[in-house]
């Protein structure tokens, strides 16, 4: 079991919030450049823990599991 980063675990949050959070908005909220949001998005999706479903202006984020404490 990989332990997510505080950052992601951020990300997962903003995303069960508003599954339609845009990398860019999210880069806004934890200050940090959108090429950094998209490599974890990246990360996150490999790892399983996050899908996205359709087209990416009009898509949404699923979390497929959450980390466990």
């Amino acid at each position: 079991q990989v332990q997510l980063t505080e950052r992601q675990q951020k990300i997962i949050n903003l995303i069960e919030v508003n599954p339609r959070i845009s990398a860019a908005l999210m880069s806004q909220v934890l200050s940090v450049v959108v090429r950094t949001i998209q490599r974890e998005l990246a990360t996150m999706q490999k790892l399983g823990y996050i899908r996205h479903e359709g087209n990416t202006s009009a898509g949404h984020w699923i979390v497929l599991k959450k980390q466990e404490h």
